[in-house]
């Protein structure tokens, strides 16, 4: 899921964070700023029909900044900065088709608009058109040198299309440009992750973690990274990080996680608490109720366990855990 979706101004499409591990709502609705992030709509001007139509959006007011920005294209049809916003409102709206029309229009204004360039990125890889997608953001980044936004994404595309050499490379190009940027450094790990190499991964997501203090979901993606990398302990401290600065004191997943993280340390009290917290977030979190089922088998409570595991197989009867639960709601407690 993309992060970053209403940058600044509510126009840009910033980068994404990688995810490492087990998903579910909430996060993907923090807005964050990453050092190096773009400039969204700073450097383009705006009329005061174009200014409100973007705080609409940046509300949530979807229909309001439609009306908003195609107001301010009819009025002035070249009006970059109003169609990038009508493109980004269109697809907040799940109209991927007019805003894949609308940001094209835009670029028949001005072939070099960066920004633009970067959004149609994002929406054809989005779309299952990696390929696509790969053009549009090397162009992003000849008509800016140096778009710290666009160098991510083309990495990330290019890592979903399983050019990985291509990617470590765009990665590198990225670094040199912003390397105090957390979103960077984050994907970067979870790219050399993806590879196999645990080792350096696990360097790369460290030198990630101080940088990603603020940042909730850049931590969430990290701690689990860290612990696929099998640095434990960093695991734990990203995990703790994210639910610290959560908005919402943390969501279902990011406790679960962070019981992973405990329990890759063995302090499987800290993992219960941290489960239970989860599944009290979310009485229909399936994972949450199969973790905590697992603990508290794990030191006897037995029928506590086998309560969230049958909770866990009532709402994924055929999920991937759903033969191992069966199979310990029968052991656990037999001779």
């Amino acid at each position: 899921m993309a992060v970053g979706a209403v940058a600044a101004l509510a126009a840009c499409h910033g980068a994404t964070i990688r995810q490492a591990g087990p998903s579910r709502s909430g996060d993907e609705d923090i807005v964050f700023q990453d050092e190096a992030g773009g400039a969204g709509s700073a450097g383009l001007p705006g009329s005061p029909a174009v200014i409100q139509a973007e705080r609409d959006l940046q509300r949530g007011d979807l229909d309001a900044a439609r009306a908003g920005f195609e107001a301010a294209v009819s009025d002035e049809p070249t009006d970059l900065r109003a169609l990038l916003g009508l493109g980004l409102t269109f697809e907040l709206r799940d109209e991927l088709a007019a805003a894949e029309r609308t940001y094209r229009r835009a670029l028949t204004v001005e072939p070099a608009f960066a920004e633009g360039l970067n959004n149609l990125g994002v929406l054809l890889r989005e779309r299952q058109r990696g390929a696509e997608a790969v053009d549009f953001f090397e162009r992003a980044l000849q008509a800016r040198a140096g778009y710290v936004d666009a160098h991510i994404n083309l990495a990330l595309t290019l890592d979903q299309l399983g050019r990985s050499d291509d990617a470590i490379e765009a990665y590198h190009a990225a670094i040199e440009v912003a390397p105090r940027d957390a979103t960077l450094r984050a994907n970067y790990g979870l790219c050399l992750l993806g590879m196999g190499d645990r080792e350096r991964a696990g360097e790369e997501l460290r030198r990630a973690l101080p940088l990603a203090r603020q940042n909730p979901v850049a931590l969430q993606a990290i701690g689990n990274g860290l612990r696929l990398a099998g640095r434990f302990a960093d695991a734990v401290r990203a995990m703790e990080g994210a639910i610290e600065v959560h908005p919402q004191g943390g969501t279902s997943a990011l406790f679960a996680e962070l019981a992973l993280a405990y329990l890759s340390v063995r302090d499987g009290a800290q993992a219960e608490r941290s489960l239970m917290r989860a599944v009290e977030l979310d009485p229909d979190y399936a994972t949450g109720h199969y973790l905590l089922g697992r603990v508290l088998m794990s030191r006897g409570a037995c029928e506590a366990g086998r309560a969230h595991l049958r909770r866990y197989l009532s709402l994924e009867p055929r999920g991937d855990q759903a033969t191992a639960a069966r199979a310990a709601i029968a052991g656990c407690g037999t001779p």
